[in-house]
């Protein structure tokens, strides 16, 4: 299966270096335009990370059978000379770990309002966690235990220099919960007007409708030799063009 992988990656890659584009309807066509623009400029700043976004959401789509990323306004900052001096301060996107990343128990492929609930960790040094949390100093005690299984799994040596941090996005019921081991940093309703939250999640193929995890395009192809046939088949164009449509398919909603 070499020959098939490297083709699909191949055209994973060329798919993720052609930036997304969208249409905005809506009443006031100045208004509209302006949306658009600004969303267009999220896609194309470097260091709004879509570019990355985008290809490893593709490749994870593809092994793992669904993918998930955030999409969030954050600001980064340093000091120079003892002022503040902004980095950046606009729309950020992020891919997860569809390995620490998990789905409401409730999740159902056929209720969108089901598909509300998620809770994913991320890792953050000691150091940096810290400067973030001050109250976090004069309760270490909290923190010993905050490096998930997971985590170790992933790089043993983060369990001496860095933490986990834990977040749960509940949209229905207005609540987001950011916690670091048994300490809980914030607990209360999502941070922003209008009640949205920060991940998207995509998939391949569904497996079941109650299973909100699908089936990744290598899944498919291990053991189906006439799928696997084919592919070979192709060159590295024609297996981005059927690629393309189980990502932006009307039938898939990834677009």
């Amino acid at each position: 299966e070499p020959i098939a992988f490297s083709k699909i990656l191949i055209a994973t890659s060329v798919l993720a270096g052609k930036l997304p584009d969208a249409q905005v309807i809506c009443d006031d066509k100045v208004y509209g335009r302006a949306a658009y623009e600004l969303w267009k400029r999220t896609w194309e700043n470097r260091y709004g990370n879509g570019a990355n976004t985008l290809i490893l959401t593709y490749q994870n789509l593809f092994t793992f059978g669904w993918a998930a990323w955030r999409c969030y306004p954050r600001r980064v900052q340093t000091k120079r000379n003892g002022v503040p001096k902004i980095i950046f301060d606009d729309i950020y996107r992020e891919p997860l770990d569809p390995r620490r990343t998990w789905l409401g128990i409730a999740n159902n492929n056929a209720d969108f309002f089901s598909q509300q609930e998620v809770y994913y960790e991320k890792d953050m040094t000691k150091e940096d966690f810290f400067l973030m949390y001050p109250q976090a100093v004069s309760q270490k005690r909290k923190l010993e235990y905050c490096v998930s299984e997971e985590a170790k799994d992933e790089n043993n040596e983060k369990a001496k220099t860095s933490v986990t941090i834990g977040y749960y996005e509940n949209v229905i019921h207005n609540r987001f919960i950011v916690a670091c081991g048994n300490l809980v940093i914030y607990d209360g309703e999502l941070p922003n007007d209008d009640n949205h939250g920060s991940v998207i999640v995509a998939r391949c193929f569904n497996k079941d409708m109650n299973d909100p995890y699908g089936v990744g395009l290598y899944e498919m192809m291990r053991g189906n030799t006439a799928l696997y046939t084919y592919l070979n088949s192709l060159n590295a164009q024609q297996v981005e063009a059927e690629i393309f449509p189980l990502l932006f398919g009307a039938q898939v909603q990834n677009g």
